[in-house]
């Protein structure tokens, strides 16, 4: 037990648990932005606009609705095998999951390294960038 206070102690005081801040995005990898709007009652889709500049033609976006609270609302992917670099997304909210207030819809690019095809070169995994999120408000209806 004294020897896993000890590495515990140790690993925290490295420095090497450090996780990456919220805000660790960069607009030059791409954005996402929506208008604020009504939380109508019912279900309803709420569409997004979005833009990656991935630097190369192989990568996926993730875009991630999140509520008032951090309650997490949806997704919605995007792959440059069917869609493009700039486009429009949509998500279906219910009035019932969710209240009005703030949201926001963050954007996780990852882009894919090209293929050497040597079956000696071991694969490499996707560089991953977080893109500028879209914050805004939905409000009650009147």
């Amino acid at each position: 037990m004294l020897l896993v206070r000890i590495l515990v102690t140790l690993v925290l005081g490295s420095g090497l648990l450090v996780a990456a801040p919220a805000a660790a995005w960069d607009a030059d990898y791409g954005r996402v932005w929506r208008g604020d709007g009504v939380l109508e009652p019912g279900c309803h889709l709420y569409r997004f606009r979005y833009r990656v500049r991935p630097g190369n033609d192989d990568w996926v976006a993730e875009f991630f609705l999140r509520g008032p609270g951090g309650e997490g609302l949806g997704t919605v992917a995007k792959d440059s095998d069917i869609h493009r670099k700039r486009g429009k997304g949509k998500y279906e909210v219910c009035h019932q999951s969710t209240r009005p207030g703030r949201f926001t819809i963050r954007g996780k690019l990852s882009i894919h390294g090209p293929d050497d095809h040597n079956p000696l070169t071991p694969p490499q995994g996707p560089t991953v960038k977080w893109v500028k999120p879209a914050k805004f408000r939905l409000s009650a209806p009147r």
